[in-house]
């Protein structure tokens, strides 16, 4: 069993395991508001495409690619 504080919406904005002054209401911890509350909070998977290095090396190989157009034409023709 779990105490629980709503917000004024009736949302879970927390749950605790000793009643609080703003957290009263007893529930199960099977209750549904408290999966809910639980599962929001659960950290995301990690893409590894968002990685630091991945950002990294797709912005270097864009600097490569206009340099390399810089590099074929040296007046600096706006051209792409």
């Amino acid at each position: 069993m779990r105490y629980v504080q709503r917000g004024k919406d009736g949302v879970v904005l927390g749950h605790f395991a000793n009643e609080q002054t703003y957290a009263r209401e007893l529930v199960a911890d099977d209750h549904p508001d408290i999966l809910a509350w639980n599962e929001a909070r659960k950290p995301k998977p990690v893409n590894p495409a968002d990685s630091l290095e991945s950002k990294f090396a797709a912005l270097s190989a864009r600097i490569d690619a206009m340099e390399a157009r810089l590099a074929a034409n040296p007046e600096g023709s706006a051209q792409t």
